[in-house]
């Protein structure tokens, strides 16, 4: 029902597509290769932190005045894969990392303020950031369009391109979820721009094809 509700929404807003549609729960094969390629070439890491080890050390962080986040305890570790490790991406402690979006302009993020991510749960499925990044990859995506609330989100995603020595697309940002909080747009996302699961029973005298 979800997968038909995107059909019709991209149906009647006129927009073809090549093939798919693609799950990401039968690529977590593709999605493993460029995690192992992370870990191979140092830029990732196995982490076997418990839940409360890392709520302790965002609680300290916290008291310190900082900004809630993972201290890095199994950065230099070397560990290798255990049944409840993560992987997490070892982020630059230094310099920053800018985000050229086409419509807001530069956005600069200190990457002091970043923190060692989770790449892989550890149930082994892949968080939205390593998922998006390796789709947008594998997929040769050009141009990436995403809701204003995942501007966040980007600099991680740029962190994840550059360890993989890829290139990062240009990425506008949708301020439609803020323009029309009354719709109940979803954010929207990737593939799942506007959200069409929720834009198709409200189109009728809101949103147009053109």
């Amino acid at each position: 029902e979800a997968v038909d509700a995107v059909f019709e929404a991209l149906e009647w807003l006129g927009i073809d597509w090549d093939d798919g549609p693609y799950y990401q729960t039968k690529r977590l094969d593709i999605y493993n290769e460029y995690v192992q390629k992370l870990i191979e070439t140092g830029h990732a890491y196995y982490c076997t932190c418990t839940p409360e080890e890392i709520e302790a050390m965002r609680q300290k962080a916290m008291e310190s005045g900082e900004k809630p986040r993972y201290d890095g305890t199994c950065r230099e570790k070397e560990l290798s894969k255990t049944e409840k490790a993560v992987v997490r991406l070892k982020a630059p402690y230094t310099g920053t990392t800018v985000v050229d979006d086409v419509i807001k302009g530069s956005i600069v993020f200190q990457n002091n303020e970043l923190d060692d991510f989770v790449l892989v749960r550890s149930d082994g499925i892949p968080t939205y950031n390593l998922a998006v990044v390796v789709d947008d990859i594998s997929m040769k995506i050009n141009t990436v369009i995403r809701g204003d609330d995942h501007v966040m989100n980007t600099p991680k995603q740029i962190l994840i391109y550059n360890a993989l020595a890829v290139p990062f697309q240009q990425a506008p940002r949708s301020s439609i979820r803020h323009s029309l909080p009354q719709y109940g747009l979803s954010a929207g996302c990737h593939a799942e721009l506007l959200g069409p699961i929720r834009l198709v029973p409200r189109r009728p005298g809101i949103f147009y094809p053109q």
